[in-house]
């Protein structure tokens, strides 16, 4: 799996965010300082997890369409750009009462292979094709992994994640790329997002918005 199959747009997005992106073995690594986002597809379904630093690989979500990855990378790093801009950042909520009418979630309980260090720790999703190159004295065990499973309104399942990330996913699932990546970069998230999504924290947008304005016209007069 390689970078291009992104949409440009998206491609775009992530370079703006400064995620560097590297490829190796079918994986698709996303790096953000400490801070890690790898991709991988088995079989017919896309896959989506998260490590910090050195500790173990934590599900995301996972989705046999590819246009939702995409829509939960921009929801997952909408903010990067937002705190680069000085805006105030989207707060979706987590609530099952906020979950999207019509849609239902449904949790879950799955094994899922990892790898075991010699120590006992678990060290992160086992994805290697031959079990023989798993190091000495580590092996590989079925962990318990709670999901969520998502379902529209017509009672499809459109993905599986982490609990709290299915709820705000709803409210995005059926909205066009542009619309999710245009919302993040306008100060008050128009036009998707309820300004009761804007979060206390930083500046407030139109105080922002005008300082941000005023310094973009001093680096255009020099």
């Amino acid at each position: 799996m390689t970078l291009s199959v992104f949409t440009q747009s998206l491609a775009d997005w992530l370079d703006s965010t400064g995620y560097k992106t590297s490829q190796n073995d079918g994986v698709l690594t996303l790096i953000s300082w400490e801070d890690k986002t790898f991709l991988r597809q088995v079989l017919n379904e896309y896959t989506l997890t998260r490590a910090i630093r050195t500790g173990p690989e934590v599900f995301c979500m996972s989705s046999k369409r590819f246009d939702d990855i995409e829509r939960f990378l921009v929801l997952e790093l909408g903010n990067s750009i937002r705190y680069r801009l000085h805006y105030s950042p989207i707060e979706a909520p987590t609530d099952t009462k906020y979950l999207k009418p019509g849609w239902t979630i449904k949790p879950e309980s799955v094994l899922v292979p990892m790898l075991k260090d010699s120590d006992g720790r678990l060290r992160g999703t086992y994805d290697i094709k031959n079990p023989e190159e798993v190091m000495p004295g580590w092996s590989v065990v079925d962990s318990p992994v709670s999901q969520t499973l998502l379902f529209d309104a017509d009672g499809v399942n459109r993905a599986r994640f982490s609990f709290n990330s299915a709820i705000q996913f709803s409210w995005v699932a059926e909205e066009e790329l542009s619309t999710i990546q245009e919302s993040f970069l306008h100060p008050y998230g128009q036009p998707l997002f309820p300004t009761g999504w804007i979060g206390p924290r930083g500046a407030e947008p139109e105080y922002v918005t005008k300082k941000w304005t005023k310094y973009k016209e001093k680096i255009a007069t020099g």
